[in-house]
């Protein structure tokens, strides 16, 4: 038995060089990119396009609740501003001159000059 070799007569695994030769064919292979490939948009049962499209159900003219996150932070909102802007508020946020008071039980409440606010989830 080798000096090489273990008790149980199997070799240890050892690198082995890299040829020369090697290097100077991958310098000189093209580069390949996978193809992208789109199977178009997916199949949709027609009712999920008109939910998502109803005109009218969400009131642009002032800021609405679009969604309610429960994260190891604590819970957390995204809200859709006058001016369209999109954002992700925590409760003591500051939003245009309101403040966030609190969030939970599928609503948000914003504090402003004493005056509160509570804004629902539409639908």
């Amino acid at each position: 038995m080798s000096d090489d070799s273990l008790s149980d007569g199997v070799l240890p695994l050892r690198p082995v060089a890299r040829p020369q030769a090697g290097d100077e064919r991958l310098a000189q292979a093209p580069a390949r990119r996978p193809q992208a490939r789109s199977d178009g948009p997916p199949a949709l049962p027609a009712e999920v396009g008109e939910n998502a499209t109803q005109s009218g159900a969400v009131d642009l003219g002032r800021t609405v609740l679009l969604g309610l996150f429960d994260g190891p932070d604590g819970p957390s909102a995204l809200l859709r501003l006058i001016d369209g802007e999109v954002v992700r508020v925590e409760r003591g946020a500051e939003v245009r001159g309101s403040r966030v008071s609190a969030i939970g039980n599928g609503s948000l409440r914003l504090q402003r000059n004493g005056v509160e606010v509570v804004l629902t989830l539409p639908g």
